[in-house]
């Protein structure tokens, strides 16, 4: 379970808005929080399965029905100031630390009081997975793997 940290403050009305935020451009090491014109929503997907709690929200693995691939679909509380001031970190933490060893973010959109983040699913499981089945082989075993 782990939280999203960003170092970026957030520059935006703190009012709700209808759509999701995203992040459009970096000026100067800080990213602008703009309206999005995202283009999933929540009847877009069926679930396929519940995920682990996490620390803050929940995740399911979902499909995405216009595409048919599978996503992680992430669902942040996004109606007081703390909760959105979280998950707009937690989009721009996503949007700025682009790189082929991270899951990318596809899209955010809204659903009903929550801020959802559909991420890249990764069928090998996450880096804590590896790690626990790692642990229990021989060095020349995890050259292998």
């Amino acid at each position: 379970s782990e939280e999203f940290v960003s170092a970026i403050e957030p520059k935006h009305n703190k009012q709700k808005t209808a759509s999701a935020p995203t992040v459009t451009q970096t000026v100067l090491g800080k990213a602008t929080v703009t309206s999005s014109t995202s283009k999933s929503k929540w009847e877009n997907y069926q679930l396929v399965k519940e995920l682990p709690s996490q620390t803050y929200g929940r995740s399911q693995l979902m499909k995405h029905l216009p595409t048919g691939k599978l996503e992680i679909v992430c669902s942040l509380p996004y109606k007081e100031g703390k909760d959105i001031k979280i998950a707009d970190e937690a989009i721009k933490t996503l949007e700025v630390l682009k790189s082929p060893y991270i899951a990318s973010l596809i899209d955010t959109f809204k659903h009903e009081s929550d801020i959802c983040l559909a991420v890249q699913y990764c069928s090998g499981g996450s880096l804590r997975d590896v790690i626990n089945k790692m642990s229990g082989m021989n060095v020349n075993d995890r050259l292998i793997v």
